[in-house]
């Protein structure tokens, strides 16, 4: 819990019922449901630390070869934040043999597109 949010802040106890869960942009995360505490049920709002989609586990190591290589990582980085996709990402660029993501929406663990999303919070087509 983030005790930082200006109210009382406690666990939703009793009987719960999260209705949505809402990613903020500061890497925190709100919790909005219904909550009975030894009464009527009641609007309940929690608010979490944590990242958005996993974003705590975002890496400068876009291929996952457990090294920053400015040549490889820095340049898959720069062209998703400038748009590029697919081929136009990938064109030029000779991965490290143990490199784990190598291929744009493979779906798979091999998938930087979906690292990026995922673990990074990159809102990318």
């Amino acid at each position: 819990l983030d005790a930082s949010m200006g109210i009382v802040v406690t666990a939703i106890v009793g009987e719960q019922s999260a209705t949505a869960v809402l990613a903020l942009g500061t890497g925190k995360n709100l919790l909005i449901g219904s909550c009975t505490r030894s009464g009527p049920t009641r609007f309940c709002v929690d608010r979490y630390e944590g990242g958005a989609m996993g974003s705590a586990l975002c890496s400068l190591d876009i291929d996952g070869d457990g090294v920053f290589n400015p040549a490889v990582d820095s340049l898959l980085l720069t062209r998703a934040a400038l748009g590029f996709t697919g081929s136009n990402l990938l064109a030029g660029i000779s991965f490290p043999a143990n490199a784990i993501r190598k291929q744009w929406r493979s779906g798979d663990d091999a998938d930087i597109r979906k690292f990026l999303v995922s673990q990074c919070a990159m809102p990318l087509n």
